[in-house]
């Protein structure tokens, strides 16, 4: 095994030590890809964190260095699970040996020229020699890559070598000591945020959490029926169905991540009435808890019958979507600035809003339309979806 020289250690331990003081994960994902291409040099290269999904672990929270952001989201979605880098990976954390291999050793496994991930994804891009690295995590069970680091060089470079793998390995002990400081930071912080929504909810007939990447990371058993979720899966490969089951939901997520960026005012949650499969309507409350890396988590409350409007009441008055988030708001005694301010409208567009409903329930102001609201429906028969569980989104 290569040594290292008195300059190369003393350059590993000024590394290691920028690492020791970054405070989030985005900030040190972006020094530890700088520390490593001042040790090995890269022409690009890629930082993933990973989570346990209800469906099997995958990779989220990625950072790009020289890769195009719709490529990284490219790969996230649609490629990670068919990557032979990630697959050979997460056989070495299943089944032992070196977190760190190259194009290599790949090519030693695979027909690497021919394989249809390096042809369709790394090709367009110029990638041809990677160096794949993997983080460990705590939290996760034995067996799952905590993150990983991509790095990658064109064809008209040298391949990585055995030198730039010893180097790597000696500066990877400084960051799993970092990434795991992060790490307990960040578990500490969403912890909170989801003890201060779930204090200011009503008892609630169920919840789902999703990351920042709108990937679940808890789901309980009542929502995972309400939506069909399937199985947990046991492979070595990252799981696939995410993204799929909860489209319709992510993209809610997304939206208002996305007016989280744009306006610090924005809406900290969104009613959204929906139905399953099996015809059952419920409602449900998405709040964004955004961090202060830009970070978001997002905590879906599913809400029981009679512990907001009577949902009979909103179908026989046959209210659009957002005089129903209007009416949430209305039962829980919220004033006419309050409720723009939640939605993200204004004053007199609620006014409107109230108005319409006044009409449609035949009533003279807000308190004869909370009265006719908050009249609690019969409950759900509980056997009703007994045995039941509906078919995937």
């Amino acid at each position: 095994m290569k040594k290292l020289s008195v300059q190369e250690v003393r350059t590993i331990r000024d590394l290691g030590e920028r690492a020791r003081v970054c405070q989030t994960l985005p900030e040190l994902q972006g020094v530890m890809y700088e520390g490593i291409n001042r040790l090995v040099g890269c022409d690009s290269g890629v930082c993933f964190d990973s989570t346990n999904t209800p469906f099997g672990w995958r990779f989220v929270r990625g950072q790009a260095f020289g890769v195009r952001d719709s490529d990284l989201r490219r790969w996230s979605q649609d490629y990670q699970a068919r990557d032979p880098f990630v697959l050979q990976l997460s056989r070495l954390f299943k089944c032992g040996g070196e977190r760190i291999f190259t194009s290599s050793d790949i090519r030693a496994r695979v027909s690497y020229e021919d394989d249809a991930f390096c042809n369709e994804f790394l090709k367009p891009q110029s990638i041809y020699h990677v160096m794949t690295i993997g983080l460990d995590k705590a939290n996760l069970p034995d067996g799952v890559p905590g993150g990983m680091i991509g790095l990658h060089r064109s064809k008209r470079c040298a391949p990585f070598t055995e030198a730039d793998v010893v180097r790597v390995a000696t500066l990877l002990p400084y960051y799993a000591q970092a990434m795991q400081r992060v790490q307990i930071k960040d578990m500490a912080t969403e912890r909170q945020s989801i003890i201060e929504v779930l204090s200011s909810e009503p008892p609630l007939l169920g919840i789902m959490i999703l990351d920042h990447d709108c990937v679940p990371t808890y789901v309980d058993e009542e929502v995972s029926d309400l939506l069909g979720f399937p199985e947990p899966m046991n492979s070595d490969a990252p799981e696939t169905l995410s993204h799929e089951v909860t489209r319709e939901i992510q993209s809610i997520c997304r939206d208002m991540l996305d007016r989280h960026e744009t306006d610090d005012r924005a809406p900290s949650y969104r009613i959204v009435r929906f139905s399953t499969r099996f015809r059952r309507e419920v409602t449900c409350r998405i709040h964004a808890c955004v961090e202060e890396a830009g970070r978001a988590q997002f905590i879906m409350c599913l809400l029981r019958d009679g512990h907001d409007v009577n949902q009979s009441a909103v179908k026989r008055l046959n209210l659009t979507m957002r005089e129903i988030e209007v009416a949430h708001l209305v039962a829980k005694g919220m004033t006419n600035p309050q409720i723009a301010r939640v939605l993200g409208i204004s004053v007199r567009t609620v006014q409107n809003h109230l108005r319409a409903m006044y009409s449609k329930a035949d009533v003279h102001n807000r308190t004869g339309l909370a009265a006719m609201l908050l009249r609690f429906a019969p409950s759900p028969d509980p056997g009703r979806h007994d045995g039941c569980r509906c078919a995937r989104r």
